[in-house]
C-alpha cells in the first residue's frame, strides 16, 4: 500500500476526531504507525493533562507530553521542573474528612469535554423519570468522573523518599512525598496558640491530664510522570471505549510466571509492588524513550494488523528469576487481597458481569470509594449498581426494539 505524502495525511487528520482517527489504526500496520505518530503530535502540541488534589480548593499541575513509546502505544507526561510540586499544606485543612480528601487525585486530559447532547431518537419518545433516567446514562463519562485515593503518608516510616505508585487499567502515575519546608517560629507559634485555645481533658480514672494531639503538616507531593494508553486519551471522547492493558505483555508475563513458577493466581495487580516491578522491567530499556519524529517511517506495504500488542510467549526458566524474591513473598502473603476500595469493588462488578467503570456513575458508590465514610456495605453496593445497570440495560433494549420496529 502506498501512503500518502505526510504533509496531505497530516492536514487529512487534522480534520478528525479522535474517536475517528482511533477507528483508522486498525487499517493497517502502516495506518496504525502513522495515525499513532498523529495523535501523539496533536497531543504535545495543543494538550495536557492536569493532575488536581484536595477536597474543595483544589491544587493541580499541568503535565505536558514527554516522549512516546510506540511498542507499547503508551504516552509520558511530565511537568515543568518548577511547576512539579503539589503543596498540600496550603488547603488548611480543619477537620479528619478534609484531611483524607487530600488524597483524593484527579486526572483529566484538557481535550475532554462533558456535554449533555439532546437525547437520541430512540429515545425521544421516553418522558418524566424514564426520560430522566436515559439522559443519567447517556451523559455519564467515566473519564470524568473518576478519582484515585492516594496511600496515607506515615510519616514515622521515614518511607518519603522513595517513589510511589498509582493506577488503574489504562495509566500509572508516579509521584513521591517531600517534607514541608519547615519553620520552626511558625510552627511552634502556632502549636502554642492550639494547645492554649483547647482545653486539657481530664480522665476520671487516672485523673490525668491528656493533651491534644499536635498532627504534622501534610506533605507536598511532587510529580515525577504520568504514562497513559492511547486508548485511555481517546476513552474521554468515547466513554464506550474500554481502555487496553497498560504494559500488557508485561502483566501476562508476570501472570503466567507467578502462575507456573510459585503457584500465584490470584492477586492485586494494582498494588504498589506490582506496579513499582511493571514500570522498573520498562525502565530498563532506554531505547524505548525516544521520540518520534513526524512522520514514522513505515514500509510501502505492510501487513494489516488487528491487535494493539502481539502475543506475549510463554515464560521460560529465565522468567523465573526475573521477578524479585521480594515480590513473590508479598503477593503470596497478600493473595486474593485487595489493598483499595476501588480494587476490591471494581473485582466485585467484574465477577457479576458489571463494567468496574461504572462506579462513579452512582453517588452513592463514588461516596463509597472515595468517601471518608459511607453507611453501605461492599456487598450493598454491588448489588445497587447492578440492579441499575440491569433496569437501564432493559429500558435501552426496549428502546432500540421499538426504534426499529417504526424503521419498518
Amino acid at each position: 500500500m502506498t501512503m500518502l505524502p505526510p504533509e496531505l495525511l497530516q492536514h487529512i487528520f487534522s480534520y478528525l476526531s479522535y474517536p475517528e482517527l482511533y477507528l483508522l489504526r486498525g487499517v493497517s500496520r502502516s495506518w496504525q504507525q502513522q495515525v499513532a505518530s498523529f495523535l501523539y503530535w496533536n497531543i504535545k502540541t495543543q494538550h495536557q493533562v492536569n493532575v488536581s488534589i484536595g477536597a474543595r480548593s483544589w491544587l493541580g499541575v499541568a503535565l505536558h507530553a514527554h516522549h512516546y513509546d510506540k511498542a507499547h502505544h503508551i504516552v509520558e507526561f511530565r511537568p515543568t521542573e518548577d511547576q512539579a510540586i503539589l503543596d498540600t499544606s496550603t488547603l488548611t485543612p480543619t477537620a479528619s474528612w478534609q484531611v483524607y480528601h487530600q488524597r483524593q487525585l484527579q486526572i483529566l486530559f484538557s481535550g475532554w469535554k462533558s456535554a449533555s447532547p439532546a437525547l437520541p431518537r430512540a429515545y425521544e419518545h421516553l418522558a418524566g423519570t424514564d426520560q430522566e433516567l436515559a439522559h443519567f446514562h447517556l451523559d455519564y463519562n467515566p473519564s470524568l468522573a473518576c478519582l484515585y485515593a492516594l496511600p496515607p503518608y506515615d510519616w514515622s516510616a521515614h518511607n518519603h523518599a522513595g517513589t510511589r505508585y498509582v493506577g488503574d487499567r489504562a495509566m500509572i502515575l508516579a509521584y513521591s512525598y517531600v517534607d514541608p519546608p519547615h519553620d520552626p517560629d511558625h510552627n511552634d507559634a502556632e502549636l502554642a496558640a492550639n494547645d492554649a485555645s483547647i482545653p486539657p481533658i481530664m480522665t476520671r480514672r487516672a485523673q490525668m491530664t491528656v493533651l491534644p494531639t499536635r498532627t504534622s503538616t501534610a506533605p507536598r507531593i511532587r510529580i515525577h510522570w504520568l504514562r497513559v494508553t492511547m486508548d485511555w486519551v481517546v476513552a474521554g471522547h468515547l466513554p464506550a471505549l474500554m481502555p487496553a492493558q497498560i504494559y500488557a505483555d508485561r502483566y501476562e508475563r508476570l501472570y503466567h510466571t507467578l502462575a507456573r513458577h510459585h503457584g500465584c493466581f490470584k492477586y492485586d495487580e494494582l498494588a504498589e509492588p506490582v506496579l513499582a516491578f511493571i514500570v522498573e522491567q520498562e525502565d530498563r530499556d532506554e531505547d524505548k524513550k525516544k521520540e518520534p519524529a513526524w512522520p514514522l517511517p513505515v514500509p510501502s506495504s505492510a501487513p494489516p494488523c488487528f491487535f494493539a500488542h502481539p502475543p506475549t510467549p510463554p515464560p521460560d526458566e529465565n522468567d523465573k528469576d526475573a521477578v524479585p524474591a521480594s515480590l513473590v513473598t508479598y503477593l503470596q502473603e497478600h493473595t486474593h487481597e485487595y489493598h483499595t476500595r476501588l480494587s476490591k469493588l471494581g473485582h466485585r462488578l467484574a465477577g457479576v458481569g458489571v463494567d468496574a467503570r461504572m462506579i462513579w456513575k452512582y453517588p452513592f458508590a463514588k461516596s463509597f470509594v472515595a468517601g471518608n465514610g459511607s453507611l453501605l456495605s461492599e456487598e450493598d453496593v454491588v448489588r445497587r449498581i447492578q440492579d441499575a445497570e440491569i433496569e437501564w440495560s432493559r429500558l435501552r433494549m426496549r428502546c432500540l426494539q421499538r426504534s426499529k420496529a417504526l424503521a419498518l
